[in-house]
């Protein structure tokens, strides 16, 4: 202990001394970050483009639009200097529609816990006219207030949203029309479609609403806190005195939310309870549909986390059915949650039932088809399954645990490795799979990103 205490001083002494530039480094600049390898983020395939990805302008003007193949841009899909009645010059982040027509761009973020925040998002049509051009007009999405996890319809005729912990919908076909779903939302009490505090904390989700595909029905996860004990914590600003935070905390042992799940008619705006047939003290980590409007997937963990079930809801008639199960006598990765990938012959999961983070495949009805990777070693990373060709993509370490790389594997067990550094790989795939990103690094290397057609590298890099 003595030895590295030495180290640790003889480092903060070396840094202390140098000088850059002629000005000695202080404890500002070294924790800052000002010395961070520089990286590239916010590569995001254009939906059903598979020849095509985007990314925002370092300045946070622009949204540009480059080719997959050549890695060049290709034009400027944005620009807030030049945008009709566009009210903001700067932006934070920005999403598509499902099928590609719209971007959702979120401006004044105000974070709240780790991963939550709200923002005042504004909606671009990227629609084209007879002679290929874009009206070019940006239009707030809401003029009630910042909003939360604002989630597109799958038609991208409308976009749901939560603020004040209640949900409201926005019709763009109906001149962008706003309507309330939910109105028992309330502060430390009860929260519609978001999670709580120990949500967010336990699994990193922050939006816990999900459209059926035919886009008839928003399914959304209710938390009521009302039981949970509150916590104040201190909160010190610029005043002589601090004010206080309070919100629903469970300590170890305390009750949690109760959680309940619903669904709401966008013809009727019935909404209806849909029962879960769970006991005991549970969590709700993720729903999402199937490519079937009828099924709603619905996760279940016990509090201990070692117990997982998946049941399939109709969003109309409320029936549940249990299609998934996993134990572990330790616990469950709830991360691997998110590898649950749905197609037309099933669905892809991820799990350590033979003692490695291993892929399954599943048929719709959720009897294992086969166990798609094997080894003394884990999947780190699902990161697809194309249903036209049967073939898996996904990261691993089966190399070292040192070490990430990047392969696929057909339905007939054939593996092929698609990165081809040693050290940490990761892949942003086009829509098709046709192409990927590919990001590297190691000890003596920093990034560096190539993009890769059907598993061959450019001769590019940067």
């Amino acid at each position: 202990m003595k030895q590295i205490s030495i180290a640790i001083l003889l480092c903060l002494c070396t840094l202390a001394s140098f000088a850059q530039g002629g000005q000695a480094l202080d404890l500002k600049d070294i924790v800052s970050g000002k010395f961070r390898t520089e990286n590239i983020y916010g590569v995001i395939p254009i939906p059903g483009d598979g020849e095509h990805y985007s990314q925002m302008n370092p300045e946070g003007t622009q949204i540009i639009k480059y080719s997959f193949k050549t890695g060049k841009p290709v034009e400027v899909l944005f620009d807030a200097a030049t945008a009709r009645e566009c009210t903001f010059k700067t932006f934070d982040s920005y999403s598509f529609s499902p099928d590609g027509t719209k971007l959702l761009i979120a401006t004044e973020t105000t974070p709240i816990y780790r991963h939550s925040y709200t923002a005042v998002h504004y909606i671009y049509s990227l629609k084209r006219n007879i002679n290929g051009e874009i009206n070019n007009i940006v239009e707030k999405l809401s003029d009630g207030g910042p909003q939360q996890v604002p989630v597109f319809s799958p038609d991208g005729t409308m976009v749901a949203f939560v603020r004040d912990n209640n949900i409201y919908l926005v019709k763009f076909l109906f001149g962008n029309s706003e309507s309330q779903v939910t109105e028992d939302g309330k502060r430390n009490a009860v929260l519609n479609g978001i999670p709580d505090w120990v949500y967010e904390e336990e699994f990193a989700v922050t939006n816990l609403m999900a459209w059926s595909p035919d886009s008839e029905y928003l399914t959304y996860v209710r938390f009521d806190e009302s039981e949970v004990p509150e916590y104040s914590m201190q909160m010190w600003g610029n005043g002589l005195y601090p004010g206080y935070y309070n919100f629903k905390y469970p300590k170890a042992g305390e009750k949690n939310s109760k959680v309940t799940v619903h669904s709401y008619s966008v013809a009727t705006k019935d909404i209806k309870e849909l029962k879960v047939p769970v006991e005991g003290d549970y969590y709700i980590p993720r729903i999402t549909f199937t490519t079937n409007s009828d099924q709603l997937a619905v996760m279940t963990l016990n509090r201990q986390q070692n117990v997982f079930n998946m049941y399939y809801v109709n969003p109309k008639s409320g029936v549940s059915r249990l299609i998934l199960r996993d134990e572990n006598k330790c616990y469950v990765d709830s991360e691997w949650l998110t590898s649950i990938h749905f197609n037309p012959s099933g669905f892809t999961y991820v799990s350590e039932q033979d003692g490695y983070s291993h892929i399954y495949l599943y048929s719709p009805t959720g009897v294992m088809q086969r166990q798609v990777t094997k080894g003394n070693w884990d999947v780190t990373r699902l990161i697809g399954y194309d249903d036209a060709t049967k073939v898996v993509y996904y990261e691993s370490a089966e190399e070292s645990p040192l070490r990430r790389s990047v392969y696929k594997i057909d339905q007939k067990g054939v593996k092929t490795k698609l990165s081809e550094g040693e050290g940490t790989n990761n892949a942003d795939f086009s829509a098709n799979y046709a192409y990927f990103v590919n990001n590297y690094s190691n000890a003596n290397i920093g990034l560096l990103r190539r993009i890769a057609n059907k598993g061959k590298f450019g001769a590019f890099a940067y």
